[in-house]
């Protein structure tokens, strides 16, 4: 307990070190979800793909099959389908199923930034840990954590593996490779793109430079075999239904078909023959289909389906670089990229902050995020940290691009920012500190 004498800020301080400061935020994160909920109401079906996992979960806790949209499925990862079904197991279908479906997300989401910051305590002091709280206590993270989309428990196994990925830089002990594997395995569970992170999480290991190439070994070999847990019945699962080596999903094709309207849209749609993309799909998939070019098994038309719409954004991104690559460049590494580097997810305003509002503090966030990387240099502090984070975002954000690029992806990339932002904040502080002390020198001189 702090003593009577301590000054306000010693206080303070002590306050923040305290295990008291982080159980604050947590309830204070927790009442901001509380409140969105009883303000808006029952509102987890916030766009057609939330209707579409209530229905798949509900047909796992009947039959115990991964469907989406009526399909035996690997468009999606089974992780949202089963958490849904387990539900549906105990609570009735009805109003009654979805409340408890919107209170298990919104306890999700309270307890990601616990994670977050404890990733952040790995380098930073805890008060300035603590401001990695902050972006989950706004209106957005409010709203997002009373969806039902994948996003809310992957945000919470994506700050799990940074956590257990910086704890594994730092120790010598082999629970934290555990801990990243299984945090990588339940993120993987519901969005693929978290196998780029776990190869960005080798290559911070051996940056880091805290453990011996056969220790790196090791740790590669348990995070390894913790996926294989989950990836070697799903991909024989996905080859009993389709034939076909699917190790995670097929559901690329369609956001990267779709991704060639965005931003400077593909300027040679009057030189394309959607013939060829066509053809070149019944030639490969002939054993699939009848003479009417229709599937010869019902239960993989939405596999044939999604493996059409690929060939055809091959074929269009194909046709797109051999033709114009110096437009196809410019707008799968700038016009895009530059679309959803600042845009928000925030589809409902909440406790009266406007998205205008939201956007601004994203660029505060952009703000924020070039002061670390500013700083780490100038001060020498934390610069491999830094740069591994900025390369990470900026991979992760070409990658999106490369897709779709909206709002959605474009958030489930934000944790590399949130990061940097709470680096910047400390090392802006720092300086600031710094100039202070040598103003006051100078005055004294």
């Amino acid at each position: 307990m702090p003593s009577k004498h301590c000054s306000l800020r010693q206080r303070l301080l002590q306050f923040l070190h305290s295990p008291w400061a982080v159980g604050l935020l947590l309830l204070l994160a927790l009442a901001v979800r509380l409140l969105y909920a009883w303000v808006n109401g029952l509102h987890i079906m916030i766009v057609s793909d939330s209707t579409l996992y209530y229905e798949s979960g509900l047909e796992f806790a009947k039959t115990g099959r991964i469907s989406y949209a009526g399909y035996p499925t690997a468009l999606i990862m089974p992780g949202t389908t089963v958490l849904l079904g387990l539900l549906a197991m105990v609570f009735p279908e009805g109003k009654t199923l979805m409340w408890a479906i919107q209170l298990c997300f919104v306890l999700i989401g309270t307890i990601t930034p616990y994670f977050m910051y404890k990733a952040a305590a790995v380098f930073l002091p805890k008060p300035w840990a603590l401001l990695a709280f902050v972006p989950y206590l706004l209106p957005a993270y409010a709203g997002i954590s009373n969806y039902l989309l994948t996003e809310v428990p992957f945000y919470l196994f994506f700050a799990m593996a940074l956590y257990g990925l910086f704890m594994m830089g730092e120790r010598q002990e082999l629970r934290w490779a555990v801990l990243f594997g299984v945090s990588v395995l339940g993120a993987l569970l519901f969005r693929a793109n978290i196998l780029m992170f776990a190869g960005f999480g080798l290559l911070w290991i051996v940056i880091r430079g805290n453990h011996s190439w056969k220790e790196v070994f090791k740790r590669v070999l348990i995070v390894g075999g913790i996926l294989l847990v989950f990836l070697l019945p799903w991909t024989i699962r996905n080859y009993v239904y389709y034939q076909d080596f699917i190790p995670v999903t097929y559901g690329l094709g369609n956001p990267v078909m779709e991704g060639t309207y965005y931003g400077d849209c593909c300027p040679i749609e009057d030189r394309l023959d959607m013939n060829i993309p066509h053809q070149q799909f019944r030639e490969q998939y002939a054993d699939y289909l009848d003479e009417a070019g229709q599937p010869l098994d019902p239960d993989q038309g939405e596999y044939l389906h999604h493996m059409l719409v690929k060939r055809i954004g091959d074929y269009r991104l194909g046709e797109w670089f051999r033709q114009e690559p110096l437009h196809f460049l410019k707008t799968y590494l700038w016009t895009k990229p530059r679309l959803i580097l600042n845009w928000n997810w925030y589809y409902h305003e909440f406790m009266g902050l406007s998205y205008a509002a939201m956007h601004s503090l994203r660029l505060v966030n952009f703000g924020l995020c070039a002061a670390a990387v500013l700083l780490a240099f100038i001060r020498k502090r934390f610069r491999k940290l830094v740069v591994f984070l900025t390369g990470a975002y900026f991979v992760s954000l070409l990658s999106v691009a490369y897709a779709l690029p909206i709002d959605r992806y474009a958030e489930s990339i934000m944790p590399y920012r949130f990061m940097l932002a709470c680096i910047g904040t400390c090392l802006l502080a720092e300086f600031a500190c710094c100039v202070l002390r040598r103003g006051k020198k100078e005055e004294r001189i």
